[in-house]
């Protein structure tokens, strides 16, 4: 098994309006694409992440952002 897609949505709290999404990352771990806050794909190399290695990768994946 391995994973092929992780998404992190970041939310912000607004004392008018509550929680508000403050950030979206989705990153396709197949084709290696990756986007942050709907703007443009881009790529990154990554190794295949499965059940037995993922805790190495969790903070890799919550870092990649766009330059």
């Amino acid at each position: 098994m391995k994973l092929i897609g992780y998404g992190l949505e970041e939310y912000v709290r607004s004392p008018n309006d509550g929680l508000v999404k403050a950030a979206t990352k989705t990153i396709n771990l197949n084709t290696g694409e990756y986007e942050n806050n709907g703007g443009t794909k881009k790529k990154v190399n990554i190794d295949v992440i499965t059940l037995s290695n993922i805790e190495k990768y969790f903070y890799f994946l919550s870092s990649v952002r766009a330059n």
